[in-house]
């Protein structure tokens, strides 16, 4: 695919994210409102450890960065074919 489209794509690999701009996009609540919590997976502490270093490598290499958000998302760590 990336041959076939490769007039789109840049040679260049990109390292992080773009730069934050004066505009910050929000979903407005409606005032009042309760934002409904659901509960995190439970994890051990190993599934646990791999998340917080992937995070945080991710965040170094600024591919992703601190969320402004009020809400927080479960997450789930699936093992790969290798038992990694």
């Amino acid at each position: 695919m990336l041959h076939e489209f490769e007039d789109v794509f840049s040679d260049e690999i990109l390292s992080g994210l773009p730069p934050i701009k004066g505009i910050k996009h929000q979903i407005d609540l409606v005032s009042g409102s309760a934002i409904h919590y659901k509960p995190a997976y439970i994890s051990n502490l190993g599934e646990t450890n791999e998340l917080q270093m992937q995070v945080e490598e991710l965040m170094l290499k600024n591919y992703i960065r601190e969320s402004i958000s009020p809400c927080v998302i479960p997450r789930l760590l699936v093992p790969k074919k290798d038992g990694t």
